[in-house]
């Protein structure tokens, strides 16, 4: 799992720090699925309260979009639109993605990922991301589940791991967001 650089990883609850901390990277697809991650999560939903929102989110780093499915589309807030757009995205339903993303209107994590990924454009440029759209907050949603269209239409591009690393900044921001 890359660093938690963009949230203060210090007021996150111990248990949902050490699952996210050992989670593997998640992939612009379904994958991968880790059952380690799985136990932590099962074990943190019996002994511990956390929000819904939480709990989507670590099923998502999991890679049960099942289970955090079930969770996501019971929540009736921008919060649990964009989790739910993020797992429609990740299991290739990039239409209803899209609705989702849209239901969750320009959700408050989307400013700073777009500050992240404008301020990142050094480490991030030179191998094809379209740096330019990323900027834009409003849109972004839409944008990633677009590039990460193109990932998965084409299985390898330049950029995938740059796009992956947004993607992991995205899912720190809604955790953090959320707790």
């Amino acid at each position: 799992m890359p660093d938690l650089a963009n949230t203060v990883a210090s007021d996150w609850p111990e248990s949902v720090l050490r699952i996210v901390t050992s989670a593997p990277m998640p992939g612009i697809g379904s994958g991968p699925s880790c059952a380690k991650t799985s136990q932590g999560i099962e074990a943190l939903e019996t002994t511990t309260e956390v929000p819904d929102e939480v709990l989507a989110g670590l099923w998502l780093l999991a890679g049960d979009l099942d289970r955090s499915h079930a969770i996501s589309q019971g929540i009736k807030t921008p919060d649990g639109s964009y989790l739910h757009g993020i797992m429609h995205r990740r299991e290739g339903d990039f239409s209803n993605a899209k609705y989702w993303f849209r239901n969750a209107g320009t959700h408050a994590i989307q400013h700073k990922l777009a500050e992240f990924a404008s301020s990142a454009h050094g480490q991030l440029a030179g191998r094809g991301l379209p740096m330019d759209r990323l900027g834009r907050a409003n849109q972004l949603g839409e944008t990633i589940v677009d590039l990460s269209a193109q990932v998965v239409s084409k299985k390898t591009l330049p950029w995938q791991a740059d796009l992956e690393r947004i993607c992991w900044w995205e899912m720190e921001l809604i955790l953090q967001h959320c707790l």
